[in-house]
């Protein structure tokens, strides 16, 4: 016969293979991900959206303008106006050029953006800055 206490170290185990099981994974994951990267030379372009550009962007929706960084798989989902390469805004934007639209996909629907202004890695804070000051004396 099973003693209460059994039953319980029992399901304790089960919970901590479980929880092994889920690390595994996590590992596995990290580590396809480690052997799958590559480092990026950020170039200073501005002909066309690349990884690492300040990109000044307009929704055709609404008319409403966002200043993001094209960035890596994580930092870019890590700060505000930093955008990852790989998620469906960086995508619609990777190789735009100015004046360019380009759709992409959210769960509430499809979104069109207006590329205004691209600015080389080097040149990024600067340049929203002086988009900004443009933008302000225009109005």
């Amino acid at each position: 016969t099973d003693s209460s206490g059994d039953r319980h170290q029992d399901e304790a185990f089960q919970i901590l293979l479980s929880e092994e099981r889920t690390w595994g994974e996590q590992l596995g994951q990290l580590q396809s991900l480690r052997d799958r990267a590559k480092v990026v030379e950020l170039e200073e372009q501005s002909d066309s959206v690349q990884i690492g550009n300040g990109v000044v962007i307009q929704y055709e929706d609404d008319g409403s303008t966002e200043e993001l960084i094209l960035d890596g798989y994580i930092v870019g989902n890590l700060f505000k106006d930093h955008v990852s390469y790989d998620g469906p805004l960086g995508q619609a934007l990777l190789g735009a050029k100015i004046g360019e639209v380009r759709t992409f996909q959210l769960a509430d629907g499809v979104r069109l953006v207006k590329v205004k202004k691209i600015f080389p890695p080097s040149n990024v804070k600067e340049g929203f800055q002086v988009a900004r000051e443009q933008e302000m004396t225009a109005n």
